[in-house]
């Protein structure tokens, strides 16, 4: 009987250890990057970004989301919000070719960059694109 309790315990612990790696795996990543842009480079960055938005959407089905605003008061100011379904495809994002397409076309073009990490609490949204 209690080899019975101690394996029945060993694989309820087992099963729920799964779920909650299970549950980790699926939960999803947002990613907010402020980049400081010199003006002279303003242009050639969004045209590297947007190459990489659309074909990150386009191509990645983990890749729910990308947007890109600036700031009102300093227009080289930007801010990029990145939804991905988990870091599994926040990983496969950063190994394409369009991503390390971008990241060559931005080098010497960022005045500084800072990355947020955050804890997604309640993620919702409307299918749309729109480019200025």
């Amino acid at each position: 009987m209690r080899r019975f309790a101690a394996t029945l315990a060993f694989l309820v612990t087992t099963a729920i250890c799964s779920g909650v790696q299970a549950a980790e795996d699926t939960t999803p990543i947002v990613r907010i990057f402020e980049f400081v842009v010199a003006p002279d480079d303003l242009k050639s960055f969004m045209v590297a970004g947007q190459k990489n938005v659309e074909a990150s959407i386009r191509d990645e089905p983990g890749v729910l989301s990308m947007h890109c605003v600036a700031d009102r008061d300093d227009p080289n100011k930007l801010y990029v919000v990145e939804v991905y379904q988990s870091e599994a495809a926040y990983r496969s994002h950063v190994a394409t070719d369009h991503f390390k397409g971008f990241i060559d076309a931005i080098k010497g073009k960022i005045a500084s960059r800072r990355v947020i990490e955050t804890t997604p609490k309640v993620l919702g949204s409307k299918q749309f694109s729109w480019t200025e």
